[in-house]
C-alpha cells in the first residue's frame, strides 16, 4: 500500500532504500517495513516520518515539552497479582488494551478486577486522561485516546498507561492526536523490541516531547482536526458501504447465475454432484528441504498462493513461491493437477476465508489443498465460479483443526446446464465481475488517498500550518 509513497520520498529525497526526515537523518529500512506492514493500522504512518524532527525548529509561540513536563503519569492494576489473606479488595471495571485503540476507546466488552480501595481511588479515571498503551502487538505500541468519563467508576491495568494534564488549560486531545501520528516515531525509536512485540516503559513514555503550542492554538488546532476528520470519515463510511454493497452484489450475480436467472435459462438443466462431474484432487507433503525455489520446472502452490492471488482478483495461479525440478517430481511421486483444477484450503483457518483458484498449468499442491478438476460435462470456469458461492467451512469437521474431506466436498449438489450454456453463463458472470471489480479498485484506492490526506492533515497541524 505504501510502496509508492515510500518511493517518491526517497525520490524527492535522492535517497534509495530510507526515507530522510528533518535534520538529515533517515528512516532505516526495519522501521518502514513495520509501518508497511501495519499500514492500514496506523493510517499510512510512513508520512510521519516528514512531519518534523523530534527538537526541530517550531512556529513562534509553541515549544518543545516533554509529557512528564506538563502531565502526571501512573501506570495501572496489575492483573493476577498475589494478595494477602485479609486484604479487602472488590470487584471494578477496568480498561484492558483492547479497549484503549488508536482515536478511539472500545468498550464493547469491558472486564472487572478485584481491587483494595486505595488502588482504586489512586487508578479512578477522571474526564480528560491520556490513554497510552505499554505495547504488545508493535501497532499497539503508544496506541491510545481520551477518557470522557464514560463509565462512573473505571480504573485501568498495568499495560495501560494514564496522563493526566496538570495545567487544564492544554488540550487532552491535543496531546494525543500528536502522540497517535507523529509520536509513533519517538515511540518507535525508544521501544523495547522483539519478535514480532514492542512496548514502552513509563520512563520512557514521560520522555516524549512533544510540540506544545499556546492554548489558544491548541484549541484551535483540535476544532479543526475534529471538522476536517469528520468530513474525511464521513466520505470514509460512505466508500464502505459501497464496498459491503459491492460485495452482496457480487454474491447476487453468482446466486443468479446458478439458479438459472442471469440469462434466459434453457430446458436441459441436470440435477447432479461435484462428484458426478468432477474429479477431488489431493494434494501431496512438501519436504522442506525443496521449498524455497523462486524457478523451476514445477510450481508448487501452497494456501499462501491462493490467497495471494484472490488479493489480486485474479482467478488463475500464475505465480508460485516456491518450484522444484522434473526430478523431484519423479522423487516425489506426485501426479500433477492438470490445467483448470480449481483449488482452496482443505485444513486450517483458511478455510473460512472461501478463496479459490484456477491452476493455470500443470502443478503441485501441498496437502492442505484439495482441487477439483472438471470432467467432460463442466467447464472448469463454469466450476471454479460455482465452488465461489459454496461456504466450505460450514461442512468442515468440528475438531481442533478444521478440515474438509473428499466425500463432503463430492456429494455437494449443482444443477447443470448444456455446455454451451455453461460457456454464456461464465461469459455473463465475468463480465459483472469485471465491473464490479473495477469499482472494488477505484473504491480501494479512494480510501487510500483519505488515509494519505488524514496524514498530510496531522503534518500541517504539527508544524503550525493547519489554516
Amino acid at each position: 500500500m505504501l510502496n509508492r509513497t515510500r518511493m517518491d520520498a526517497a525520490e524527492r529525497r535522492g535517497k534509495t532504500g530510507t526515507i530522510t526526515q528533518a535534520q538529515g537523518e533517515t528512516m532505516p529500512e526495519e522501521q518502514y517495513a513495520f509501518f508497511e506492514e501495519h499500514a492500514e493500522s496506523v493510517q499510512e504512518a510512513a508520512a510521519i516520518y516528514h512531519v518534523q524532527d523530534r527538537r526541530g525548529a517550531l512556529p513562534k509561540g509553541w515549544r518543545w515539552i516533554t509529557l512528564r513536563e506538563i502531565a502526571e503519569i501512573v501506570g495501572g492494576v496489575t492483573k493476577g497479582q498475589k494478595r494477602r489473606p485479609d486484604e479487602r479488595t472488590r470487584l471494578v471495571p477496568y480498561l484492558r488494551v483492547a479497549n484503549v485503540q488508536r482515536g478511539y476507546l472500545d468498550l464493547t466488552e469491558m472486564k472487572l478486577i478485584e481491587a483494595r480501595e486505595a488502588e482504586i481511588q489512586a487508578l479512578q479515571l477522571q474526564p480528560g486522561d491520556i490513554l497510552f498503551n505499554e505495547g504488545g502487538d508493535r501497532d499497539k505500541l503508544g496506541r491510545g485516546w481520551i477518557w470522557n468519563g464514560e463509565l462512573p467508576e473505571c480504573i485501568h491495568q498495568n499495560h495501560v498507561f494514564r496522563a493526566r494534564l496538570r495545567d487544564g488549560r492544554n488540550s487532552p486531545k491535543f496531546i494525543s492526536f500528536y502522540s497517535n501520528s507523529a509520536g509513533q516515531k519517538y515511540f518507535w525509536d525508544e521501544g523495547k523490541h522483539t519478535t514480532n512485540l514492542a512496548s514502552i516503559n513509563l520512563t520512557k513514555l514521560g520522555a516524549l516531547p512533544i510540540p506544545l503550542p499556546p492554548t489558544d492554538e491548541q484549541r484551535r488546532i483540535v476544532s479543526e482536526l475534529e471538522r476536517q476528520f469528520t468530513r474525511l470519515d464521513a466520505g470514509g463510511a460512505s466508500l464502505k458501504r459501497v464496498q459491503t454493497t459491492l460485495k452482496h452484489y457480487r454474491a447476487s450475480v453468482l446466486k443468479a447465475a446458478y439458479e438459472g436467472r442471469l440469462i434466459p435459462k434453457g430446458a436441459a438443466w441436470v440435477r447432479t454432484t461435484l462428484g458426478g462431474v468432477s474429479a477431488v484432487l489431493a494434494g501431496c507433503g512438501f519436504p522442506e528441504r525443496l521449498q524455497g525455489r523462486k524457478s523451476g520446472d514445477v510450481a508448487f502452490f501452497k494456501v499462501g498462493d491462493i490467497s495471494a492471488a484472490w488479493k489480486r482478483n485474479e482467478k488463475t495461479l500464475t505465480r508460485a513461491n516456491h518450484y522444484i525440478s522434473k526430478t523431484d517430481l519423479v522423487e516425489l511421486r506426485a501426479k500433477l493437477l492438470p490445467t483448470g483444477t480449481v483449488v482452496f484450503a482443505k485444513i486450517g483457518a483458511a478455510i473460512a476465508l472461501n478463496r479459490r483458484a484456477l491452476v493455470g498449468e500443470p502443478s503441485l499442491v501441498d496437502n492442505n489443498v484439495m482441487g477439483l478438476a472438471a470432467g467432460n460435462q463442466i467447464n472448469s470456469r463454469f466450476l471454479f465460479h460455482f465452488v465461489c458461492t459454496l461456504k466450505l467451512d460450514k461442512l468442515s469437521r468440528a475438531t481442533t483443526v478444521p478440515s474438509i474431506r473428499k466425500g463432503d466436498v463430492e456429494g455437494i449438489a449443482l444443477d447443470l446446464p448444456p455446455l454451451a450454456e455453461q460457456l454464456r453463463i461464465v461469459a455473463e458472470v465475468e463480465r459483472r465481475l469485471s465491473v464490479i471489480e473495477e469499482i472494488e479498485t477505484a473504491v480501494a484506492a479512494s480510501l487510500q488517498r483519505a488515509a494519505r490526506l488524514r496524514q498530510a492533515i496531522l503534518q500541517r497541524a504539527f508544524s503550525g500550518q493547519l489554516g
